[in-house]
């Protein structure tokens, strides 16, 4: 063999290894965005809910409507949680756990592994559950919706989440 020919060589399998490593580096970016994608799109989901019930805490009492949102393809449930009252309803042992323990969220979006950063809690305001559920939770099939109804709870007014009127 000759000498350029050995050189020929040596640069090929660099230029291969290279090659590996870039992909490597895509495929982890593709991922990277993939999963922000999916977090910003919870994001919102909590951002547009909150938005619907600050604007019926200001509506009189019996104001009710059917909210309809999309949600992230990851999303299996969305569940509402009033901390004043016994978990109850729910078999899940390690949702059971983290509802007991957490004493500020009132929204927590399942499955509970996928959902760590934002999440899977989420307070907001003037939000309650009022029924025999706690939580109250809604299966989610790339589409959520749940009525919202402004009641009084403890002479104060905050918005109800019900599955149906």
């Amino acid at each position: 063999m000759q000498k350029g020919m050995t050189q020929q060589v040596f640069i090929f399998i660099f230029a291969l290894i290279m090659m590996a490593f870039v992909l490597m580096f895509g495929v982890r970016q593709v991922i990277l965005v993939n999963d922000t994608g999916e977090k910003i799109a919870t994001l919102s989901f909590v951002e547009d809910f909150k938005k619907e019930v600050q604007t019926y805490s200001n509506f009189d009492v019996g104001s009710n409507k059917l909210v309809k949102l999309s949600v992230p393809s990851g999303v299996n449930q969305i569940c509402f949680f009033n901390s004043q009252k016994p978990v109850q309803g729910i078999s899940d042992p390690v949702l059971k756990a983290l509802l007991r323990s957490d004493k500020k969220n009132n929204l927590f979006v399942l499955p509970l592994e996928q959902f760590q950063n934002p999440g899977p809690g989420f307070f907001i305001d003037h939000l309650t559950v009022v029924g025999e559920h706690n939580p109250m939770c809604v299966m989610t099939a790339n589409s959520f919706q749940v009525y919202i109804e402004t009641v009084v709870v403890d002479n104060k007014i905050a918005v109800n989440v019900k599955e149906r009127l």
